[in-house]
């Protein structure tokens, strides 16, 4: 199927985050945006040729970040921390996935986030990697229900 001039593709590298106002910028990974659904089973009495599944829930994973540590982004990063220290509220991320272009093709809005992690770049001075951070979000879902 040919795909019309109106067609937007996401790209996987290009994404961006925003967190209750803070602008965490670009990252290189991303994972965790999922959701699973929780089914409970019933099986009905004198009936052995299947078992119902019912819905009881949904339950979503922590969302990781991953990129190479930057003076402004990742002051953001730290500036959001702190505001989460001084108050606990929880808060509303976007995260944004671009085309090759950067315009916007979709983004998930994740309610209830509080950091869960975040760790730091280790430092080695017979490495030549760069200096990363890693940030962990927990949240109460991105669907609207």
């Amino acid at each position: 199927m040919p795909l019309s001039s109106q067609s937007k593709l996401g790209v996987a590298s290009r994404f961006t985050v925003e967190i209750d106002g803070y602008d965490l910028g670009g990252w290189a990974k991303c994972s965790g945006l999922e959701v699973d659904f929780q089914l409970k089973p019933y099986v009905e009495l004198g009936n052995n040729s299947f078992t119902y599944q019912f819905p009881s829930g949904a339950k979503y994973k922590n969302v990781i970040l991953e990129r190479a540590v930057t003076p402004q982004e990742s002051q953001q990063v730290q500036a959001w921390l702190a505001s989460m220290i001084a108050q606990p509220v929880p808060g509303t991320a976007s995260i944004r996935l671009h085309d090759a272009w950067k315009s916007e093709v979709l983004t998930w809005t994740l309610t209830g986030v509080y950091p869960a992690r975040w760790s730091g770049p280790s430092f080695d001075a017979d490495s030549h990697e760069l200096a990363k951070e890693t940030l962990e979000i927990s949240h109460w879902g991105f669907l609207e229900g």
